[in-house]
């Protein structure tokens, strides 16, 4: 069975390449990709970058971690005594920790400030929703898609696709001219509705790589899904929405929440192992 979402080794192509229906030109993609590049920029420097951020918090945690051992020791020995037994250098790590975390946070103040006075964010933002309206005109993408999560394969053909790797993302979601739709930054893959055979619900979870729903994956509606591991992991089970093509058997795999909006479009069995 072939996924459509597949790719093999560092290839850009999927193995569903044949179903491409719509494509941006290159300007109009390249566009795209400089309208992200300056929102994600704006971004940064209206706040900080990830890793100063993660610093920040990494030596916050470090004076929390101290403040403890010092209020506890100075319940049990008062803080005159406590501050004799300690070792001296816990409180100065301690106070170490959280000057680091307060300069980086003034930092990150006075860049939101900074921001609020010149708008750069909200222009960034403002420009990438404008060319990303652009972009779904021209492949002709109607308003009212869904987006849906779709899981990726990236296989080595060495190995073979069993010892590939799944990636969760999102892709836009709708029907036209009696074929299913599914549409990335750049692509429309078209598929004929009376192709499809059924949904297959698979036996074993599948990681999803990060989270792009608004309600978190341990809340609301995705609650009964199980999806959060006793580990720090995400995990889903999902379904292969399988049909043929030329005596070739595809796939498109989703995870199981996304199923009713599959079925609002394709109206096939679903199928599972007993």
């Amino acid at each position: 069975m072939i996924n459509v979402f597949g790719y093999q080794g560092d290839s850009s192509e999927c193995d569903g390449e044949r179903f491409v229906t719509a494509r941006l030109d290159k300007s109009l993609s390249r566009a795209v990709d400089e309208a992200y590049a300056k929102a994600d920029k704006a971004q940064e420097n209206a706040t900080l970058p990830f890793w100063a951020n993660a610093v920040a918090w990494l030596f916050f945690i470090v004076f929390a971690i101290v403040a403890v051992v010092v209020l506890r020791a100075a319940s049990e020995l008062g803080f005159a005594e406590a501050f004799v037994k300690l070792p001296l250098w816990l409180p100065i790590v301690g106070a170490a920790g959280f000057v680091v975390w307060l300069v980086l946070k003034l930092i990150e103040y006075r860049n939101g400030k900074k921001d609020e006075e010149t708008g750069d964010y909200d222009r960034a933002l403002e420009s990438l929703a404008n060319i990303k309206q652009a972009a779904e005109d021209r492949l002709g993408i109607p308003p009212d898609y869904t987006v849906v999560d779709i899981m990726s394969y990236r296989y080595k053909p060495a190995k073979g696709k069993l010892d590939g790797e799944y990636l969760n993302e999102d892709m836009k979601l709708f029907s036209k001219d009696d074929e299913l739709c599914l549409a990335d930054i750049d692509s429309v893959y078209s598929f004929p509705i009376k192709d499809f055979v059924r949904y297959y619900l698979g036996s074993k979870k599948l990681p999803l790589a990060i989270w792009n729903k608004e309600e978190n994956y341990d809340e609301g509606e995705y609650l009964q899904y199980g999806i959060k591991t006793k580990y720090t992991d995400m995990a889903c089970l999902c379904y292969s929405l399988q049909f043929v093509c030329d005596s070739e058997v595809y796939e498109i795999v989703f995870p199981e929440y996304e199923l009713e909006h599959f079925q609002k479009l394709v109206d096939v069995p679903v199928e599972f192992d007993e």
